[in-house]
């Protein structure tokens, strides 16, 4: 079972649960599980250990990976393991924790140091095997790192990829659809493409009288119906023919008497019309509807931006 030691460090003050590192010629056996202060947030991290005589130095770097970054986990909490270097000597080893600044890692920031045990062993006989270098525990870090970038990148690409097939595809407006920025839609024979996320927002009422709303960008508006030519010069009238002589008036006869009066006709039926029904465009480019009759002709737009009129 791995021991874990646990380390605060408050500033430049260091507390401890246990004392022990190991046994003589163990090595990354035990972990230090460091908590530390928000003195260290803006520093790079690094802890050096060294044995009982402070000899052997060896320096392990602080560091998260990309997964932890992902996971949001604490950025000042760190578990190391204790290598076989300290632990050569029976004795007290110590670590030191330094605090620098990247762009200049000689310069030390804010420093920390504090000792473990090592417990004499009296089968040893062959150190562990050491610690890889700093450079070779970089390499493996890297090594970790480079699939779950892979990963993200490739995700990343799809994403784009997705989002550039979205861009091609033109459909008409639909109310209960749930459209995403870059998408493009026809409605009432207007283009738009949408800026923010919706559903039901209807780009006609977005963007009103400009060409920008809310959600919704104008890319092409519908032309308007051409105008009527003006009416061409009304040709010349011809001379009129001459009149012919009207013919003499016969006399007047004497009147009859006047008959009984006939029966009463039937009453008419009053009978609803339609009339005509004509659609102008003005100059304004408002579509504008006449008619005659007793009744408003049924007309509307459809989902497809055609216009209808229902006749009977």
């Amino acid at each position: 079972m791995e021991r874990i030691i646990n380390v605060t460090v408050n500033g430049e003050f260091v507390r401890k649960d246990n004392k022990n590192a190991g046994v003589q010629g163990e090595g990354n056996a035990s972990t230090l599980h460091i908590e530390l202060s928000a003195d260290w947030t803006e520093y790079s991290k690094r802890i050096i250990w060294r044995d009982a005589l402070g000899e052997n130095p060896v320096s392990v770097l602080l560091y998260h990976s990309v997964e932890d970054l992902l996971e949001e986990k604490d950025p000042l909490v760190f578990d190391t393991s204790i290598p076989s270097e300290p632990l050569t000597l029976a004795g007290w080893c110590s670590f030191t924790i330094e605090g620098f600044r990247p762009s200049d890692p000689t310069a030390v920031s804010i420093t920390v140091t504090d000792y473990l045990l090592v417990k004499e062993n009296d089968a040893y006989s062959h150190p562990a095997e050491p610690t890889p270098s700093q450079a070779q525990q970089l390499q493996i870090q890297i090594d970790e790192i480079i699939p779950q970038v892979s990963e993200i990148v490739g995700e990343a690409v799809d994403a784009l990829e997705q989002a550039e097939e979205d861009i091609k595809v033109w459909v008409v407006w639909d109310a209960a659809t749930k459209y995403l920025p870059l998408q493009k839609v026809s409605r009432k024979g207007s283009s738009y493409i949408c800026k923010a996320a919706c559903v039901g927002v209807d780009p006609v009422f977005d963007v009103a009288d400009g060409v920008e709303g809310n959600y919704w960008l104008l890319i092409a508006k519908k032309g308007d119906e051409g105008k009527q030519g003006a009416e061409g010069p009304r040709g010349a009238v011809g001379p009129q023919g001459i009149q012919g002589v009207q013919g003499v008036q016969g006399e007047q006869g004497i009147q009859g008497i006047q008959g009984p009066p006939g029966p009463r006709g039937i009453d008419g039926v009053a009978v609803q019309t339609y009339g005509m029904v004509s659609f102008n465009v003005t100059e304004e480019g408002h579509l504008t509807c006449t008619y005659t009759g007793n009744e408003q002709p049924n007309y509307y737009i459809g989902d497809d931006g055609h216009l209808y009129l229902d006749v009977f």
